[in-house]
């Protein structure tokens, strides 16, 4: 069987995790909620409970339940 140059497994998802990191914008966030809430939420990733409740990265700790 010939070797081949097939691509890495996950290649593109490495990449794309790589733009993230490079343009990532949110490094002076601190390890406490800003505004000391955290929020319980499943993990439909159509969910965005930041989004829901008018806040801003930082200011609430998510939970997510899978079930």
């Amino acid at each position: 069987m010939p070797v081949t140059d097939a691509p890495l497994p996950f290649a593109d998802l490495q990449a794309a995790n790589q733009i993230y990191v490079d343009q990532f914008g949110l490094d002076g966030l601190h390890a406490t909620a800003a505004k000391g809430l955290a929020i319980v939420t499943c993990m439909d990733s159509r969910i965005e409970p930041l989004g829901l409740f008018g806040l801003a990265p930082g200011d609430a700790k998510i939970l997510r339940n899978a079930g």
